[in-house]
C-alpha cells in the first residue's frame, strides 16, 4: 500500500511557497487551479450580479424619471441643500426653463411677496416636520404670476436621514380664476336688484335669489320646489301661457311682462326675460328668468301719458279760448258802448245788462279754459291753507247732505303755500263733489293738514317734482272706493264713471292740472268698500313776498294821437276802431303785418303807437314787429291778444315791445 504519511508529508512540502511551480505535486497543481476556477467563477458570479444590480438600479431610476416625467403635474426633485436634482417635462411646460437651467442649482422662481413664506416652509422641510398642501404663489421665467398648490414628500438617505424632497407643483391659476368668476357671478346673482329663478325643464323652481323674496315676499323654502304658477295673479290668459312655453321649448327665449300678485295679494308688474340653459351636448336642462319689478316705472308711464293727454287737451282748449276771447271781446265791447248810451230806466238796459253778463259769464269760462292750458294767468299770494278750509267748510256744510259728516284736523303750525286762492278752493270743491258721489247713502269726509319734507328719493315717484318742504292736503271719504283698474284713469281728461250727463270726465283731471301747475303732486289710494283718499302735496311758500294791491279803475281820459291797430278779425278792428275814436283817438286798421308794414311805412311819422295782435295769417304779430322796428327803433307797440303771454308752445313776445296787453 501507499505510504499515505510520506504522500502527505509531500504534499505539504509542495505547498511552500518559496516551491517553484515545477517542483510541486502534480496533484498540488491540479488541486491550485481548482481552486483557481472556482475563484474565478465566484468572481464572474459577483460581477454579473454586481452589473445586474447596477441595471436594475438604472432601469428604476429610469421608470422612477419616466414616471416623474409622465405626471402632468411639475414635479422638482430636491436635496437636502434645496439644490435641485431632477425637474420634469411639466416643470419645464409650465415655467419656461428647460432642465440645464435649473438641474443643480436653486431655483430662482419665488415671488418677493412669498420669500419669507417659502423661507420658514422649507426649513421646516427639513427639519423633517410634516407640511400640509398648500397654496402659493410662483414665477415663470417670462416674469409671470402663477397661483400653485404645493404638496411634497421626503426621501431617505442610506443612513436614514432625510436626502431631500420631492415636491409637486400643481398651476391652479385657471382654476382660481374660474373660481374667482363664479364666486363673483354667485355674489352678483345673489345680491342683483332683479329676482333670478332657475327651474327645471319641467318647471320647477330649483333656485332663488334674495330679491325674489324682497319683491314677492316668498321666501326660498316657500317657493323651492313648486312652480312660477303661486305668483299667477289671473290677468293672463292659458293662452298666454301656453305662447310662453312654447317659445321656450323650441330653445328661444321668451321676453314679456307679467302681472303677477304678491304673497300679501297685492298685485305688481314685472319684466322677464327666460332663457333656455343647454348642457355640453346642446339639450336643454334648465330655464333661467330674470325679472325686474317695473310697477313703479308703469305708475311714471301712467302719469307721463295723462301729462301728455293733458297737454293735448289744453292745446285744444287754448284754441278755443282764443276764438271764444275775439268772439266775447266783440259782444262785451259792443254791448258796453250801446250801455253807455242808454240810462238805467231805458227798457233795453236791462237786456243790454242781461247780454253783457252773460259775455261776462262766458269770459270766466275762458279764463278757466286758460287756467287749464297751464298758460292762463294764476293770481299767486300767500294762502293760510286751513284758514282756506275753514270757510270751504262753511260753505260745505251748507251745500253737502247733512248724512256726510266734516271733520278738519288741522296742523296749527302749517306753513303758507304760495297759490292762486281760487284755484285751490276749486280743487277743494271739485275734491268734495267727487266724496259726496262716492257717499250716496252719507259718511264721513275728513281734511287733514300738515308739513312734510319731500327727500330726494320721494320726487322719482312723480314726474319733474322737486325735493323740498310742502303742505300736505289729505282728503279722504268713507265711500265705495275705486277697483286699480278705475284707479289708473281718474286723472285722465273726459274719463268718468259717471252716467251720460252726470259728469264731464274735467274734474278730477283739472285738479290735477291745478296742483301741477303750483309745482305740486297728488296721489289717489282707494280700496273697494274702504273709501278714497286723495294726498295732495302744495310747495311751502319760501319767506315773505310782497303782495301788490289791485289799483281802483281810474277814469278813461283819452287822446287825439294817431294809433295803428292790427288784429286779422273785422269785428274786434271795428270795436277798437269805435272804442279809441269815442275816445279821441285817430284810429288806422290793419288785417295782417303786410298791411300794417306797408301803412306805417307811409305813415310812420304820424303814428304814435301801434296795437299788434299775435296770431294772424300771412305776417304773425312778432314778425311784424320786428320789421316795424327795422324801419323805426324807437317805435312804440303793444301786443294786444287773447293767447297767453307765456302760454303752452308759446315764447315771450319778441323784445322791442313795450308791453302786453291780454
Amino acid at each position: 500500500m501507499p505510504n499515505l504519511t510520506d504522500d502527505r508529508q509531500d504534499m505539504r512540502l509542495g505547498e511552500r511557497s518559496d516551491m517553484k511551480d515545477e517542483d510541486k505535486p502534480k496533484e498540488y497543481l491540479v488541486a491550485e487551479v481548482g481552486e483557481l476556477r472556482r475563484k474565478l467563477a465566484e468572481s464572474e458570479a459577483s460581477r454579473q450580479a454586481l452589473a445586474r444590480a447596477v441595471e436594475k438600479l438604472r432601469d428604476s431610476q429610469r421608470k422612477l424619471r419616466s414616471l416623474l416625467d409622465s405626471s402632468p403635474e411639475p414635479i422638482v426633485v430636491y436635496n437636502a441643500r434645496g439644490i435641485s436634482l431632477f425637474v420634469n417635462s411639466a416643470f419645464v411646460r409650465t415655467f419656461g426653463w428647460s432642465r440645464e437651467e435649473v438641474t443643480g442649482k436653486r431655483i430662482d422662481y419665488v415671488p418677493d411677496e412669498c420669500a419669507q413664506e417659502t423661507r420658514e416652509t422649507l426649513a421646516r422641510l427639513f427639519r423633517g416636520e410634516k407640511v400640509p398642501p398648500f397654496e402659493t404663489k410662483r414665477m415663470t421665467k417670462d416674469g409671470r404670476i402663477l397661483d400653485i398648490h404645493i404638496s411634497s414628500a421626503p426621501y431617505r438617505d442610506k443612513n436614514g436621514g432625510i436626502g431631500g424632497h420631492i415636491v409637486t407643483l400643481r398651476d391652479v391659476t385657471a382654476y382660481k380664476q374660474a373660481e374667482g368668476e363664479r364666486l363673483l357671478l354667485a355674489a352678483a346673482v345673489e345680491q342683483a336688484a332683479e329676482a333670478i329663478m332657475i327651474t327645471d325643464r319641467e318647471g320647477k323652481i330649483l333656485y332663488l335669489n334674495p330679491a325674489f323674496q324682497k319683491i314677492t315676499g316668498f321666501s326660498r323654502e316657500e317657493a323651492i320646489g313648486h312652480r312660477p304658477s303661486l305668483l299667477r295673479s289671473g290677468k293672463h290668459s292659458d293662452q298666454f301661457y301656453q305662447r310662453l312655453w312654447a317659445t321656450l321649448k323650441k330653445g328661444q327665449p321668451w321676453k314679456g311682462r307679467f302681472v303677477n300678485r304678491k304673497k300679501d295679494g297685492q298685485i305688481y308688474q314685472e319684466d322677464a326675460t327666460i332663457s333656455p340653459v343647454r348642457d355640453s351636448s346642446g339639450k336643454i336642462v334648465n330655464y333661467v328668468a330674470v325679472k325686474r319689478d317695473v310697477t313703479h316705472e308703469v305708475k311714471l308711464e301712467k302719469q307721463l301719458q295723462i301729462a301728455q293727454k293733458m297737454e293735448a287737451v289744453g292745446s285744444l282748449a287754448a284754441g278755443i279760448a282764443h276764438d271764444f276771447n275775439n268772439l266775447l271781446t266783440v259782444i262785451q265791447g259792443f254791448t258796453e258802448m250801446l250801455l253807455l248810451d242808454k240810462h238805467p230806466g231805458d227798457p233795453e238796459h236791462d237786456d243790454l245788462g242781461k247780454i253783457l253778463q252773460a259775455a261776462e259769464n262766458g269770459a270766466d269760462l275762458v279764463r278757466r279754459l286758460a287756467a287749464f292750458t297751464r298758460g292762463g294767468k294764476v293770481s299767486r299770494k300767500h294762502v293760510d291753507l286751513n284758514s282756506l278750509l275753514e270757510e270751504v267748510k262753511d260753505l260745505l256744510e251748507r251745500t253737502l247732505p247733512k248724512m256726510i259728516e266734516l271733520d278738519l284736523q288741522l296742523d296749527k303750525d302749517i306753513h303758507k303755500v304760495r297759490a292762486d286762492k281760487n284755484q285751490i278752493e276749486q280743487v277743494l270743491l271739485n275734491l268734495a263733489v267727487n266724496a259726496k258721489d262716492a257717499m250716496p247713502h252719507g259718511g264721513r269726509l275728513s281734511f287733514t293738514t300738515e308739513n312734510v319734507m319731500v327727500d330726494e328719493e320721494r320726487p322719482g315717484e312723480h314726474v319733474g317734482v322737486k325735493s323740498g318742504t310742502y303742505v300736505l292736503l289729505v282728503v279722504a271719504d268713507s265711500g265705495h272706493g275705486m277697483e286699480k283698474e278705475i284707479l289708473d284713469h281718474i286723472f285722465e281728461p273726459f274719463y268718468t264713471t259717471k252716467q251720460p250727463g252726470a259728469g264731464t270726465g274735467l274734474g278730477l283731471a283739472a285738479v290735477y292740472n291745478t296742483v301741477k301747475q303750483h309745482g305740486g303732486f297728488i296721489d289717489c289710494s282707494s280700496k273697494p268698500g274702504v273709501g278714497t283718499t286723495f294726498r295732495v302735496y302744495w310747495p311751502a311758500s319760501g319767506g315773505d313776498v310782497e303782495e301788490r294791491q289791485a289799483k281802483p279803475p281810474t277814469e278813461i281820459k283819452g287822446g287825439s294821437e294817431t294809433l295803428l291797430f292790427v288784429d286779422d278779425d273785422r269785428y274786434i278792428r271795428d270795436l277798437a276802431s269805435k272804442t279809441f275814436t269815442r275816445a279821441g283817438y285817430k284810429v288806422l286798421t290793419a288785417s295782417n303785418g303786410h298791411e300794417a308794414l306797408d301803412i306805417f311805412a307811409r305813415k310812420q311819422h304820424e303814428i304814435s303807437l301801434v296795437i299788434l295782435d299775435l296770431v294772424m295769417p300771412e305776417m304773425g304779430g312778432e314778425r311784424c314787429l320786428e320789421e316795424l322796428l327795422k324801419i323805426d327803433p324807437e317805435a312804440k307797440t303793444l301786443i294786444a291778444s287773447g293767447v297767453a303771454e307765456r302760454g303752452p308752445g308759446r315764447k315771450a313776445p319778441a323784445e322791442g315791445t313795450s308791453g302786453f296787453i291780454s
